[in-house]
């Protein structure tokens, strides 16, 4: 009996320690973990993937203020565009695009009209902010036919 209540406490004691080491955690899916920047005719413009850069861009995606549906479509409407590849934790993507800083979208989903001020707010980020690394085709393979690969 005494030789079960030792191996009880060399149980407890190593399951009490192994609980107090460190573990990495695993990124909630739905956290973006690269942003791919690109100009209207999808040429990269900058990479982050640092989590302060990250944060600070999808905080000002977050907060663009819609103030309603566009009168005309903003797709046959030419001038500046910004597209926004975001890759989540999960391994999905999201596109956003950003037009002539008054429309705004995600993926298929419609335009909608945003908040000016915040529009260049966001756009002045993306020019200020130092991308991490060179962007390439490599980066986002799933996307590979939207991203030049400018390595050859």
């Amino acid at each position: 009996m005494a030789r079960f209540g030792k191996m009880l406490i060399i149980t407890a004691a190593a399951l009490f320690l192994w609980g107090c080491s460190p573990q990495e955690a695993a990124q909630p899916p739905h956290v973006g973990v690269q942003i791919l920047v690109q100009d209207e005719k999808n040429r990269p413009l900058r990479q982050y993937t640092q989590p302060e850069k990250l944060q600070k861009v999808l905080l000002k995606l977050r907060t663009l203020g819609y103030t309603g549906l566009p009168e005309t479509d903003p797709e046959g409407l030419s001038g500046e565009t910004l597209t926004l590849q975001v890759r989540l934790a999960d391994g999905s993507d999201a596109v956003y695009q950003l037009r002539r800083g008054l429309y705004f979208h995600r993926d298929d989903r419609p335009w909608k009209k945003i908040d000016p001020e915040r529009a260049a707010e966001l756009e002045s980020l993306l020019q200020n902010l130092p991308g991490d690394e060179l962007p390439t085709a490599a980066v986002f393979p799933s996307l590979g036919r939207i991203i030049p690969d400018f390595s050859s």
